[in-house]
């Protein structure tokens, strides 16, 4: 039983209470590494028009089908800091291709007085805008947390909670960690949101550079010690070869 992930933030056979023959089953092959994107950093942040010490917040609710609250919330926080003469982040929310294109139109039309703030639709190339952040506001899947963590990014998550609690669960192990900042939906606010994006782009998460995430490599290994050594037929390596 391989388990990608580690037991420090989820100790499986524990957490399930697995039968003795089956915990000595189990190997953890630890998290998955994700790599930098297509477009480098730099690139792609001259291309949004990010000046070098200017900070950029990513904004994605993964595939957007339930992100509309996320990106809401979001807004609300800008209007309000806004209207409090603060300073707000250049920002680029990526809705994703199932956000349906209603409430795509609606916040692109609550954007549109703010310089600050870019909306796109959808991305095949959203590791190169993570990667081109300073902070990253999103939900708690597996691939989007991974990749969050393999590009070292401060991070604010709120998970989904419904129709399972798989997000939450992993967004709290991974806050209590001290890997990101998550935040319950059902205690999410506008000032909820502000504050805390606001010290991730401080204070980065302290735990993250040391984070482990070798987990194709060690499930290489691990395939490889199943199969049997190659054998050489003796007959076979005595005959000439040919060319």
């Amino acid at each position: 039983v391989w388990v990608v992930g580690t037991p420090e933030i989820f100790d499986l056979p524990d957490e399930y209470q697995f039968p003795l023959l089956l915990q000595r089953k189990v190997k953890f092959c630890s998290y998955l590494s994700r790599g930098c994107g297509r477009t480098p950093r730099a690139t792609l942040r001259q291309q949004l028009g990010v000046y070098p010490e200017e900070p950029l917040v990513v904004v994605t609710p993964g595939g957007g089908g339930d992100g509309q609250q996320l990106i809401k919330i979001y807004l609300e926080s800008v209007c309000q800091q806004i209207a409090a003469d603060k300073s707000v982040p250049k920002t680029v929310i990526i809705a994703g291709p199932e956000m349906p294109a209603k409430q795509q139109q609606q916040f692109q039309s609550e954007i549109a007085s703010y310089p600050n703030i870019q909306l796109l639709e959808f991305s095949d190339d959203l590791i190169s805008y993570l990667n081109a952040a300073d902070a990253v506001v999103a939900m708690a899947g597996y691939n989007t947390t991974c990749e969050i963590l393999s590009l070292r990014k401060a991070a604010v998550v709120i998970p989904r909670t419904r129709p399972v609690q798989e997000q939450w669960m992993r967004a709290k192990r991974f806050a209590d960690s001290g890997l990101l900042y998550a935040i319950h939906p059902q205690m999410l606010t506008p000032q909820k949101l502000y504050r805390t994006l606001h010290q991730a782009l401080t204070t980065k998460p302290f735990a993250i550079s040391s984070f482990r995430l070798d987990g194709l490599p060690r499930i290489a290994q691990l395939i490889q010690d199943l199969c049997p050594p190659p054998s050489v037929n003796p007959t076979l390596a005595e005959l000439p070869c040919v060319l």
